[in-house]
C-alpha cells in the first residue's frame, strides 16, 4: 500500500505568510479548474473526500495542504499541496488576480517544493494558462510531471497522439534550460483508474517516502510467499507422532480401512521465534 493513502488534511492557506513553517518536501498539484485535479488527488490517495471535488469548477480558492505520514505519526513526512484551479471564467477579476499572485509566488519561491504535478485535459493540453504555469515553474530547476486527465474520453489512437504531442512540447521546454530537468507526461483516467500506480511512483519518489508504492499484484505475491515461510517455519518447530500404517477394524467382514490421525506436537516457542512470527504477521497486515 502506498503511504499516500495515509494523507490527511493539514491546513488551508490564503496568503503566503500563512504557509506551514516546515522543512519536509512538498509536491504541488496544479491545473485548470475543469481538468479533474481534485478527483485525481483523491484517486491517488485512495480516498473519496480528501480534496473537495465539485460539479462547479473553481471551488478550490485557497492552497490546501495534506500531510502524508504513517498512522499515529506525530508529524507529517511530506505534504501534498492542492493549488487553486485557474482559468474559470465565472470568478471575479480581483479573485483571479489574487489567485494568480498566490500561485506564481508559491511555485517560484517555496523552497520545500520538490516537484509539480500539472493536470491537463487530454483533449486540450497546453492551453495558454498551462504554458504560463510551466514557465513560472521551470526557473526553479525542479521536475514537472504532466497528467493528461480524462483519457477515457479519447480513443487509443487519440490518446497516443496527445501523449506524443505533450512530450514534444515538454522536450521543447527542456531544450531552453541550461541544466536538464525531468519533464515527463503520462495518460490518466480517474474513471477507468488508468495510470494511478505510475503517478503514485512519481509523487512518492519526489517526496522520498519510505514505503514507495506496492501494487495489489505484488502484495498478493508477497503475502503468499510470507505465508509459506511462516508455515514452513512452524512445521519445522514441531514433531510428528503416530503411525503411518493402516489397520483393519475389529470386524473381519468389514473391509473398510481406517487410518490413525497424525498429531502435531509443537515445541516451546523461544523469544526469537515469537519475534520472527510477529514480524511476518506485520508484513502480511501491512
Amino acid at each position: 500500500m502506498s503511504l499516500l493513502h495515509q494523507a490527511r488534511f493539514f491546513v488551508t492557506v490564503n496568503h503566503l505568510r500563512d504557509l506551514p513553517a516546515t522543512a519536509v518536501p512538498e509536491v504541488a498539484f496544479a491545473g485548470r479548474s475543469n481538468a479533474g485535479k481534485s478527483t485525481a488527488i483523491n484517486i491517488l490517495c485512495n480516498q473519496k473526500r480528501l480534496a473537495f471535488s465539485s460539479r462547479t469548477p473553481g471551488r478550490t480558492q485557497h492552497i490546501n495542504f495534506f500531510g502524508v505520514a504513517p498512522v499515529k505519526a506525530p508529524d507529517p513526512l511530506a505534504f501534498l499541496v492542492d493549488l487553486p484551479g485557474y482559468g474559470y471564467a465565472q470568478v471575479s477579476g480581483s479573485a483571479k488576480f489574487h489567485w494568480q499572485a498566490l500561485l506564481s509566488d508559491y511555485v517560484q519561491t517555496r523552497s520545500q517544493l520538490s516537484g509539480l504535478v500539472l493536470m491537463m485535459d487530454a483533449r486540450r493540453p497546453f492551453t495558454d494558462l498551462d504554458c504560463q504555469m510551466v514557465e513560472w515553474f521551470l526557473p526553479t530547476g525542479r521536475p514537472i510531471h504532466v497528467l493528461l486527465t480524462k483519457a477515457d474520453k479519447l480513443t487509443n489512437s487519440e490518446n497516443a497522439l496527445a501523449l506524443r504531442e505533450t512530450r514534444k512540447v515538454l522536450a521543447g521546454y527542456a531544450e531552453q534550460l541550461d541544466t536538464p530537468v525531468p519533464l515527463t507526461a503520462q495518460l490518466f483516467s480517474s474513471l477507468k483508474r488508468r495510470g494511478i500506480e505510475e503517478a503514485q511512483r512519481v509523487v512518492a519518489g519526489w517526496l522520498s517516502l519510505p514505503d514507495g508504492c506496492i501494487t495489489q499484484a505484488q502484495r498478493r505475491v508477497s503475502a503468499s510467499m510470507i505465508a509459506g515461510k511462516i508455515k514452513s517455519f512452524f512445521f519445522s518447530q514441531a514433531a510428528w507422532s503416530g503411525t503411518r500404517q493402516p489397520h483393519r477394524t475389529s470386524r473381519p467382514a468389514d473391509s473398510r480401512t481406517s487410518f490413525r490421525l497424525f498429531s502435531l506436537k509443537p515445541c516451546p516457542l523461544s523469544p526469537s521465534t515469537v519475534r520472527v512470527a510477529c514480524a511476518a504477521m506485520i508484513s502480511l497486515a501491512g
